[in-house]
């Protein structure tokens, strides 16, 4: 008798521990997933043409081309950029060297910078400025471009919060991806095998350095 009180004892004190280590467990929060720490309500997605983000975003860029060029011709960028509340971003619009800029958007700076990825050919015509965005509200940014080699091409646009608080969840960034081919030969969105010999492009090995 005394031997099972003893035992029905010891079974309460267990369950009442467990039950008190459940409690503790239960009662603390849960990590905030990465890109939503210390940015509430940010949940667009960083690129306007995905349908779905895994983690959310303060800033969504959508980069639009008016046309697939062919080698020599003009398109206008587009360059959507909205954001969840008043703030100020860095915006980067990158051409690989098959492409140049006509006429960057008003007010933005250009720059040649050395870039070894594949798919830049070794050189980025870099466009870059300050915008300052009203909740909700879209800022449209506008540029010329022209196509100078076939191949494959890879445009894009980059919207970088300035402020800190909003990382990492501050950024947004969209692309545009374009197979050029010289005429009669039409240009196509996307990329496409068979391009002339030569072209800029995952075929190509040890791109150059910008200049060279």
């Amino acid at each position: 008798m005394q031997l099972m009180r003893a035992t029905n004892i010891l079974c309460a004190l267990c369950l009442t521990l467990t039950a008190a280590a459940c409690t503790s467990t239960s009662g603390e929060s849960a990590p905030a997933p990465p890109g939503q720490g210390g940015a509430a309500g940010c949940t667009l997605s960083r690129s306007g043409h995905a349908t779905s983000d895994e983690w959310g975003s303060c800033v969504q860029v959508t980069a639009t081309l008016s046309l697939p060029p062919r080698v020599g011709q003009e398109a206008q960028l587009a360059v959507n950029v909205l954001a969840v509340s008043d703030r100020t971003v860095r915006v980067e619009l990158d051409l690989p060297s098959g492409f140049v800029w006509v006429a960057a958007p008003a007010g933005f700076e250009q720059a040649m910078l050395t870039d070894l990825s594949p798919d830049t050919g070794g050189c980025l015509h870099r466009a870059s400025g300050s915008v300052a965005l009203a909740a909700g509200k879209t800022s449209r940014l506008t540029g010329t471009v022209k196509a100078t080699a076939t191949g494959f091409a890879t445009l894009r646009a980059r919207a970088v919060s300035t402020d800190a608080a909003d990382a990492p969840a501050g950024t947004g960034e969209d692309w545009v991806f374009v197979t050029v081919r010289r005429a009669p030969e039409p240009s196509l969105f996307g990329y496409y095998a068979g391009n002339e010999a030569g072209s800029v492009g995952p075929a190509e090995t040890a791109p150059k350095r910008c200049g060279d």
